[in-house]
């Protein structure tokens, strides 16, 4: 919960980071805004995440660099001194729950910086989990509707007839698949 010592302004951040206990959070920005929010918290001493992803331009073969989450960058603070975050100009929101800002897993951040410092071509994509009905966006099975399924490394569709009570599974690439409650264009 967001209380009053929470509001305090008598907050270090070059301390807090010597501490190495000081968890990162997500930081809910204004659109297109992230690199300048960043610049701003980093001028002020917090730690900044910005990953960004390099991608290639349609077919001109240049290479653009967009950030991979875009609205939010990461940031690593003490909770309970949240006023020099909120202040910045570009801050929307902490990302909290129950008015409590939550940390994002270690384990999932040092991943994601590992990935922007790897500078490896990557994209953003839509949040899809295994067992989540999906559908095929290209290839010769375009539209076509099923359940995403994984075996061992593999990603696959599993396309099934009710009415015979049979399944197939195809290997797709997870970039050829969408939600399939994604609204068609």
């Amino acid at each position: 919960m967001i209380t009053e010592s929470a509001t305090r302004t008598n907050y270090n951040p070059i301390e807090a980071e010597r501490d190495q206990l000081t968890p990162w959070y997500a930081i809910r920005v204004m659109s297109n805004r992230e690199r300048a929010v960043a610049s701003l918290l980093q001028g002020k001493g917090f730690p900044v995440s910005l990953p960004l992803c390099r991608s290639r331009r349609n077919g001109t073969g240049r290479r653009k660099e967009n950030v991979l989450f875009p609205g939010y960058l990461f940031c690593s603070f003490d909770p309970n001194v949240l006023l020099p975050i909120l202040c910045v100009p570009g801050v929307v929101h902490i990302v909290c729950r129950q008015r409590t800002p939550v940390p994002v897993d270690p384990i999932e951040m040092d991943a994601v910086r590992r990935l922007a410092e790897a500078g490896l071509h990557s994209e953003p994509c839509a949040w899809i989990t295994v067992g989540e009905r999906v559908r095929v966006r290209e290839g010769p099975l375009a539209g076509a509707e099923g359940i995403l399924a994984r075996e061992g490394t593999r990603d696959r569709i599993v396309i099934s007839i009710s009415l015979l009570m049979r399944s197939v599974m195809v290997e797709l690439d997870r970039s050829a698949v969408e939600s399939a409650d994604a609204v068609l264009v």
